[in-house]
């Protein structure tokens, strides 16, 4: 094959590729759902609150902070936690966003299962699970967590990937998980 040939190729699949960004732009169905407030350290209050959220609906979810996040510092606790014995702490040094050290973005994250999904992050459950595990290195903090309902779920991911773009958040990455 010529480099002619591949550069036509490219370009007939990059036409395809706006076209098919064009149909989904046009049925973007997503909607605001609610913005919770948390203290990451009140276990009983968390729950109530969690218990408000809708599950068995596909959710994308922002969690943010004004409080100043140090990289440094959360690898210093990763370690900390490990050597206390949560051997199954699960941050994972390579999703640990170093050039977003000053967002107050720290997770977008998309779930069919919002309730039990923000339960792991904020260290209510199994610490086998990836998850932030809040609760168990950054006590004390206060966090919100912006909802949307995603009407359109087959293009859940792609939503998600671009509010991570946008938002460059501190942990997790863009993709699929």
């Amino acid at each position: 094959m010529k480099r002619t040939d591949i550069n036509n190729e490219l370009k007939i699949l990059v036409e395809q590729y706006i076209c098919e960004l064009e149909v989904i732009k046009n049925h973007i169905n997503v909607c605001y759902i609610n913005t919770i407030k948390m203290n990451t350290s009140n276990d009983s209050e968390n729950i109530e609150l969690l218990k408000t959220i809708k599950n068995n609906v596909p959710m994308i979810y922002i969690i943010k902070t004004n409080e100043k996040i140090d990289i440094e510092e959360v690898k210093k606790e990763k370690e900390r936690l490990t050597a206390d014995g949560f051997g199954m702490f699960r941050i994972n040094y390579e999703k640990i966003n170093n050039e977003s050290n000053q967002s107050k973005y720290l997770y977008v994250g998309s779930s069919k299962n919002l309730r039990d999904r923000l339960k792991q992050h904020l260290g209510l459950t199994s610490k086998t699970t990836f998850a932030l595990h809040l609760k168990e290195w950054w006590t004390d903090k206060k966090i919100e967590i912006e909802i949307y309902e995603i009407k359109d779920c087959d293009n859940m991911q792609l939503y998600e990937d671009l509010l991570w773009q946008k938002y460059k958040p501190i942990f997790g990455r863009e993709g699929k998980k």
